[in-house]
């Protein structure tokens, strides 16, 4: 049937073993779909299996009934504006039923005519698409975002209809100390946007992203094992954890395993993407608003609040053994405050001296813009100086873009672990900010493992390289995080090269 040829990450080297979670990931740049559209549709995550029932080791589908369509579907709607969008996906490395799609899709035109959905608006064509064979699918992009879900004033938990039990059933095996963390970190904040929010924002702070991973030992619940235990990961750990914690807390919560559509496309207007772009996320449920996007791997794009780089839930726990026990206690002042309104904004970020005199604040905000300002004049200056300073002498330049490509990976949460090579590392960087760093590995390894002198237009390409992935990350990092970071770790570089070539 449709059903049981539906995609699963295990068929793109994410997952090697379909029937157990977790375990080392191999790579594969064969290609799996070319999507096109004449619509914006870059970041759009494309669903392909979604998924409801944890056992504590894998994800599987509680309810597999599909109906029969052949016409438009029947989406509920949301009191938010839309965009109407239309992509042609093709199939090419990925052998499967799956019709991947948005989240909200309309309609579906396929060489049948006809297809199943399920309640999770999860999609199968009839029989397996084959290599070059493509399909349209119309979704809606509804304008939600922080703003929008910050003003519906999302505060609902529990007493959810019978329909969203199954997303928030889980094991009886599950350790006390989930939940207890799961508490610690969401007990401050009253909506469920804040709490899932908090979550997410815990496991990227605090767990490196890693496709080196051990096999999940018999027994073992794997949320437990990767926070306790293996302390790092891919997407489908990032992933199971949010959705579990979700539920701990009473969100409805589903898994979901696709692809992110990468913005970059080539001159065919198409956009090319790989078996190694799969990926997996999570679908929390808001009332008022409906299923939104939630994407804790490290480096990817989330609708979950951005918390401060200073913010409590960041217990430094990434190389300890006292995840769990992080203090997230907060003084008096804020209590008094969360009792109030434990969502206010202001109340996120820490401790906030209501009682500043308005000429000191002014004071402070004129002082910091200035400030700031000083800085990114004095960063900007010392990296025009110091790159075309390695251009000239023709040396160093690229051990310059290595020491970048590394910081550039700290700034998005995926550090540079001592046991992997240059190359998977960059790999790694590269899907995460979807770039193309291939020709840039080669140029490197050219010049690490022979004679190599590198020409002028490679000098051009290394430099053109680093300002494309220095724009991706500054836009994930934010500007002044990322111009503290750079003009620190330059004038360090620049120092320390100094010492080396005397």
């Amino acid at each position: 049937s449709a059903y049981k040829s539906k995609f699963s990450l295990s068929y793109t080297g994410y997952q090697q073993d379909a029937r157990r979670l977790g375990g080392p990931v191999t790579n594969s740049y064969t290609q799996a779909l070319r999507v096109g559209s004449k619509d914006d549709i870059g970041g759009v995550h494309l669903r392909g299996t979604i998924k409801d029932f944890y056992n504590g080791f894998i994800w599987d589908k509680s309810d597999n009934k599909t109906l029969k369509f052949k016409d438009k579907l029947e989406v509920k709607e949301y009191n938010m504006g839309y965009l109407l969008k239309e992509m042609e996906i093709v199939h090419e490395g990925v052998k499967t039923t799956t019709a991947f799609n948005a989240l909200y899709p309309l309609q579906l035109t396929n060489s049948w005519k006809y297809a199943f959905i399920d309640s999770d608006l999860e999609i199968f064509n009839p029989k397996t698409v084959r290599s070059g064979k493509s399909y349209s699918v119309k979704f809606k992009e509804y304008n939600i975002d922080q703003a929008t879900i910050l003003d519906k004033g999302v505060e609902r938990i529990g007493n959810y209809d019978a329909s969203f039990s199954k997303y928030l059933e889980l094991p009886n095996e599950i350790p006390s100390r989930v939940y207890d963390l799961t508490e610690e970190i969401t007990n401050k904040y009253k909506s469920p946007y804040m709490k899932a929010s908090a979550i997410e924002d815990f496991l990227r702070k605090n767990f490196p992203y890693s496709k080196d991973t051990s096999i999940l030992p018999e027994g073992r619940d794997f949320v437990d094992y990767f926070i306790f235990d293996e302390k790092k990961g891919s997407c489908s750990y990032y992933a199971t954890a949010l959705a579990v914690m979700a539920r701990i807390v009473d969100i409805p919560s589903r898994y979901v395993e696709g692809f992110v559509v990468p913005y970059s496309q080539s001159s065919d207007g198409y956009r090319e993407i790989l078996n190694s772009d799969a990926h997996a996320w999570v679908e929390i449920y808001l009332d008022g608003v409906g299923w939104v996007t939630f994407d804790p791997t490290p480096g990817n794009t989330s609708l979950a609040y951005q918390f401060p780089q200073d913010s409590e839930n960041n217990s430094q726990t990434q190389t300890g053994n006292n995840v769990g026990n992080d203090n997230t206690d907060i003084n008096e002042d804020d209590k008094n405050q969360n009792e109030e309104n434990p969502d206010e904004l202001d109340g996120v970020v820490g401790n906030v001296n209501t009682k500043t005199p308005l000429t000191y604040t002014i004071g402070y905000i004129l002082l910091g813009i200035f400030g700031f300002g000083l800085l990114l004049v004095l960063a900007s200056l010392a990296a025009y100086i110091l790159i075309n300073s390695l251009v000239r002498r023709n040396i160093r330049i690229v051990e310059f873009s290595k020491h970048k490509m590394i910081l550039f990976g700290k700034l998005t949460y995926i550090p540079y672990a001592g046991g992997e090579t240059l190359r998977e590392y960059l790999e790694v960087l590269a899907e995460k900010l979807q770039i193309n760093l291939e020709h840039y590995i080669l140029v490197y390894e050219k010049v690490l493992y022979s004679k190599h002198k590198i020409s002028t237009e490679e000098q051009t390409e290394i430099i053109d390289t680093m300002l494309g992935a220095k724009k991706k990350v500054m836009e994930r990092s934010g500007r002044m995080r990322f111009f503290y970071s750079d003009y620190i770790d330059t004038l360090k570089f620049y120092i320390l090269s100094n010492k080396k070539s005397k």
